[in-house]
């Protein structure tokens, strides 16, 4: 039997409590919450970067070990590659009502799918569609997109800044689920200018981050390469405004 529970959305609409009913996190763009680990949680999201072609969020209360599903629209990438916004612009706490954001510590969760990648490896082919690519072209577009993939993007940090901003006292850090691994984002407490600190990201972003492509081939090997490199200088880069930690999926 599904219940409702007090916990209400900014428009009035309850989140409904379904842990007995479905066992593992789904997509929905209706307020439901599971009660369940942490580390199931993060499974179920595996599973979706691997298959779902829409992004996925939810707030995770770690006291009670609830997930509050957070979506209100989703984004189709489709097979024609069209445009794609890409980024939790469209999924914000902003959904979820009062009593959901005076939890204690919580942590924000998305997804960036699988096929993300793809669309993003034919931008940065079309880019290179009048010159011949030579194997070097071909492995930096695929470690620049590997890397892309499994960070923020710049509208990721700008929507983290506008919760913080609206919240400043709430007890979070920011998690996004990659086809690589698992992202955590904490924010200093000393960095109080959350925005200066979005801005200094955008920053980054335009400069380019530092990889290194210097091995004649591309191997799966070299793609966790990559994906250290780029984390290593993502997190050197932004050291000032907050903490950077990146786990990769277990084989």
């Amino acid at each position: 039997m599904t219940t409702t529970v007090s916990y209400e959305t900014k428009n009035g609409k309850k989140f409904r409590d379904l842990t007995n009913n479905r066992k593992t996190l789904f997509l929905s763009t209706k307020p439901y919450y599971l009660e369940r680990s942490r580390e199931d949680g993060e499974t179920d999201l595996e599973r979706m970067v691997d298959k779902a072609d829409d992004e996925g969020c939810w707030l995770f209360d770690a006291d009670n070990s609830r997930w509050y599903n957070l979506v209100k629209g989703h984004f189709k990438t489709g097979v024609e590659y069209g445009e794609l916004s890409w980024g939790c612009e469209n999924i914000s706490l902003r959904k979820a009502g009062k009593n959901v954001l005076e939890l204690g510590k919580c942590t924000h969760y998305h997804t960036h799918q699988a096929n993300v990648r793809e669309y993003l490896k034919h931008l940065e082919l079309n880019k290179k569609i009048d010159n011949k690519l030579s194997e070097k072209d071909k492995r930096v577009i695929d470690c620049s997109t590997n890397v892309t993939i499994s960070i923020p993007s710049v509208t990721d940090i700008f929507c983290y800044s506008v919760i913080l901003t609206k919240i400043p006292t709430l007890n979070i850090d920011f998690r996004i689920a990659s086809p690589h691994g698992m992202i955590k984002v904490k924010f200093k407490n000393e960095a109080t200018n959350v925005n200066e600190a979005a801005l200094a990201y955008e920053k980054m972003f335009k400069d380019g981050l530092e990889l290194s492509y210097k091995r004649k081939f591309y191997s799966e090997e070299y793609e966790r390469h990559a994906i250290s490199k780029g984390i290593y200088c993502l997190r050197e880069r932004m050291r000032d405004y907050m903490y950077i930690n990146f786990t990769f999926r277990e084989e």
